[in-house]
């Protein structure tokens, strides 16, 4: 496997996203600057600044033409791709945590952060590409309650008809996305953590969004169907889990699950700490067992995303590097599905 670190932050990088083709990777840090980098090769094509504290999230539009953004400067930005120029900001009432298209373009939501006295919201605004301004106003919106609790991350379900908001509480909220009114909260037990942490830090869908999964400090990761919101599949990993995601449906059929986390930075300087923790951590989807540990960060992985194309994945650490896991056939051939089988049915432990 071939590694290229990708060093443009300063600070701690928050969240790694490739567009729907993949030859694009975008990141945001807890500084000020958005980079987009060529996939290939690791090339940094170019910056997007205009916000003024950290950026928390971001997504790109299915044509590639826009890039939304949310901040710590109580900004979400909308941007042209190409040009890298920002065509229109909103204004918000506390830090914008999380921010996602819906299918189709025509809409995105983002998540407010529970601050000042403000309880958390999640915020669904019209899209347009033709529209040069947008208005601050959501044409919904949703008010949790009670008001210190608060949302790490969203995502859309199927045919944009539900939304799924993870918290810092341990729980997934679903919320009809027409009524806004919430169909089903999940816990799963995450506040039987031992070491008191639950926070739910990310909520990943499958390319085709019938399952969702989620990565949550109690060293779980688990599997949802998108449809019934049962669980599937729990993935231990024994580390804090800050972000997961899934293998790409193609024509590879890699059943994978990649993972990734450690201990929060607050913690790191006051207990001894194994490297290894830091490492990302392939799955597999269905048996759950651990295939292979990718090391290189020296500190927590924030975020984990596989390319669409199923040819690299790219993780973001708190270190402030970006590091960028181009897949070849050593990796390919080494954790298919017909050489995981054979290992598995000689008890051999493939790592």
């Amino acid at each position: 496997m071939k590694i290229v670190v990708l060093k443009g932050h300063g600070r701690g990088i928050t969240q790694v996203k490739f567009n729907r083709e993949g030859d694009l990777l975008f990141t945001a840090s807890k500084s000020k600057e958005i980079n987009v980098w060529r996939s290939k090769d690791g090339e940094r094509i170019g910056s997007y600044h205009g916000h003024n504290g950290a950026v928390y999230a971001l997504d790109v539009n299915r044509k590639s033409t826009r890039l939304i953004t949310a901040g710590a400067d109580n900004k979400a930005k909308v941007w042209d791709v190409e040009l890298g120029t920002e065509l229109y900001s909103i204004n918000l009432q506390t830090p914008g945590r999380a921010i996602e298209f819906a299918q189709g373009d025509k809409k995105f939501m983002l998540a407010t952060d529970a601050v000042m006295g403000y309880s958390s919201q999640i915020l669904i605004f019209q899209f347009s590409e033709e529209t040069s301004g947008l208005s601050n106003a959501p044409i919904q919106s949703i008010n949790l309650a009670p008001s210190r609790v608060k949302v790490l991350d969203l995502a859309w379900g199927p045919l944009n008809k539900h939304i799924f908001a993870c918290t810092d509480n341990g729980k997934v909220l679903i919320y009809d996305a027409e009524t806004c009114e919430k169909v089903k909260e999940i816990t799963d037990n995450h506040d039987n953590n031992p070491d008191g942490d639950c926070e739910i830090k990310r909520i990943t869908t499958s390319k085709n969004r019938m399952c969702f999964l989620t990565a949550s400090v109690d060293k779980t990761a688990r599997l949802y169907d998108s449809t019934t919101f049962e669980p599937i599949k729990v993935y231990e990993t024994g580390r804090p889990c800050n972000s997961a995601d899934i293998y790409p449906e193609n024509d590879l059929g890699l059943d994978h699950i990649l993972l990734a986390g450690g201990q929060g930075a607050d913690k790191v300087t006051t207990t001894r700490v194994d490297p290894s923790q830091f490492a990302s951590r392939v799955h597999h989807k269905i048996f759950q067992e651990e295939l292979a540990m990718i090391t290189g960060h020296f500190g927590p992985v924030n975020d984990v995303r596989y390319n669409p194309n199923g040819l690299s994945f790219a993780t973001g650490g708190e270190d402030g590097y970006v590091r960028l896991n181009i897949l070849d056939e050593t990796y390919l051939e080494g954790l298919s599905n017909e050489v995981y089988f054979t290992k598995l049915n000689n008890r051999v432990a493939l790592r």
